[in-house]
């Protein structure tokens, strides 16, 4: 075990982002309860006090999780300033389905998430309370991008008013709902998810 941590550390891999990647691995394998620092020490084949000199125990270590899930995610729905708003969204969703399916720990650290009263402590830590009004600055980025796509969509009479916390939060819920039960294909649960998104932003075209 000792020579796999050799060899990513002779490519300048710092022991900090070691420790989180095989975090993400253990978690993406068996769940967010299967994160224990003995695995993660032997695998690194470093002693357990090590850990210590860079986290403050298993919770810094979610923590550092989900820094770089946030950090990732603010990255997603790049705005192609198209002409186009249904189009940019319907790419931005498949974008996000592929984006969450390879990395199975953020999934599943949100669905966690989601399902704790008052938010999941590591969570909390990087993005605030969850009754904050306050946008996070971490996704700030991505909010604005979303408010600008949805403010083109609807000055084209194309979307209804939804801001764009609710749609990104329905979004995440349903593409992890999808995910984490293993019932489809990648590019059906894109064209799914994706069906889904638009049905809520698309004004419904008046057939009489």
């Amino acid at each position: 075990m000792a020579n796999k941590r050799k060899k990513k550390l002779n490519v300048k891999t710092r022991t900090a982002d070691l420790i989180i990647d095989e975090a993400e691995r253990l978690i993406g394998d068996h769940g967010m309860d299967g994160l224990r620092l003995d695995d993660i020490s032997d695998v690194l084949g470093i002693q357990r006090p090590s850990l210590y000199t860079h986290f403050k125990g298993r919770e810094g270590i979610i923590t550092a999780i989900a820094e770089r899930a946030f950090i990732e995610l603010s990255h997603q729905f790049q705005d192609d300033n198209s002409a186009d708003p249904e189009k940019t969204i319907r790419n931005g969703v498949y974008e996000l389905v592929k984006f969450l399916r390879e990395h199975k720990a953020y999934a599943l650290l949100l669905a966690r998430d989601f399902s704790t009263p008052g938010g999941l402590p590591a969570v909390n830590a990087v993005l605030g309370p969850t009754q904050s009004v306050v946008v996070p600055a971490i996704l700030k980025p991505l909010y604005e991008r979303l408010d600008l796509i949805l403010g083109r969509g609807c000055q084209s009479g194309k979307f209804r008013q939804v801001d764009s916390f609710t749609f990104l939060t329905i979004l995440l819920g349903s593409i992890i709902a999808c995910l984490l039960q293993h019932r489809q294909k990648l590019d059906e649960l894109e064209i799914l998810i994706a069906e889904l998104a638009l049905g809520l932003l698309l004004i419904a075209k008046d057939t009489a």
